[in-house]
């Protein structure tokens, strides 16, 4: 066990993107925040007899997603960083000869194969949790200065267990089922990454888009494509309860009607998502594909 964790702190050392990237988007974020406060709270004050009007869900609706939004900006940003990072990183270790060292120490091409992997499943989400958690709280902090100058009770609306704790398992959960529902797509590109010579963006999208052009001539169906857009971005519906009447309220204005979330734990729905046949295919066939990276990378010729 402490040999793979020692693996991971390796990816850790040669990849500071998974660090410095949170650190950037958030401070970003926080930095924007503090650069119009001013507006910020003359929309508090605009808002204040609104506000204090509101019930308790409502109040929540509005505020508890505030280390939400910094976990939906990291994350964004982050999938970029685990998507090239899955596809360079067995390639990487050939094109400057590391490969030979490494296979020279006595660590198996699975664990290496699997830390590799535990770095896009595990390290990532872990890493955007608790930056949006670090800069979520600190956005707290500098609202909670907004709402005292606006003359809000800053514990009333921003500091409440039950909003803090409800957003924290959300996050929990979303990363989790995410991770689940990706597996597919990052083995695929970790076997990319240990088969392709050169060229390894085109190796990893141009096989995808044959089997879908063949699929259109001979069948004239288009499977295949809605099979990966479904893993792409079908976990949302599958696996929370998006505008569903029970979790919605409406607050409405003379101009506008917003429509917002109660509770973001209210949106967790794992029933469906845990009971589908896709995730469970997925699962299976994430496997092969590990597994298939992992023999690639034992008796691929080291040279490119």
């Amino acid at each position: 066990m402490s040999g793979f964790l020692w693996l991971i702190r390796r990816e850790l050392w040669e990849h500071r993107a998974f660090i410095y990237v949170p650190l950037v988007v958030g401070a970003l974020m926080v930095v924007v925040s503090v650069l119009f406060s001013g507006e910020i709270i003359a929309a508090l004050e605009h808002a204040h007899g609104k506000i204090t009007a509101l019930a308790e869900e409502e109040r929540a609706a509005i505020f508890s997603a505030l280390i939400g939004q910094f976990a939906v900006a990291i994350a964004l940003f982050m999938t970029f960083v685990v998507l090239l990072y899955l596809l360079d990183c067995l390639h990487a270790e050939r094109v400057d000869r590391s490969i030979l060292f490494w296979k020279s120490l006595p660590v198996s091409d699975a664990k290496t194969v699997l830390s590799k992997l535990a770095m896009a499943m595990v390290v990532a989400p872990l890493i955007v949790l608790a930056s949006a958690l670090f800069f979520g709280i600190v956005e707290m902090i500098v609202l909670t200065i907004h709402f005292a100058a606006a003359g809000l009770g800053p514990w009333e609306y921003l500091w409440g267990p039950s909003r803090i704790f409800g957003t924290i398992t959300f996050l929990i959960y979303a990363v989790v089922v995410q991770a689940l529902w990706h597996f597919p797509l990052f083995a695929w590109l970790l076997l990319v990454s240990a088969f392709a010579k050169r060229a390894v963006f085109l190796w990893a999208i141009l096989p995808p888009v044959v089997v879908i052009w063949l699929e259109k001539v001979i069948f004239d169906t288009h499977w295949f494509a809605d099979q990966i857009g479904e893993r792409v971005v079908g976990v949302f519906p599958l696996a929370f309860e998006f505008g569903s009447g029970g979790h919605q309220i409406v607050i409405t204005d003379e101009e506008t009607g917003i429509e917002l979330t109660a509770r973001l734990s209210e949106l967790i729905n794992p029933g469906p998502f845990l009971s589908s046949p896709a995730l469970w295919i997925g699962l299976v066939i994430g496997a092969l594909l590990i597994a298939a990276a992992i023999w690639v990378r034992r008796y691929r010729d080291e040279s490119i």
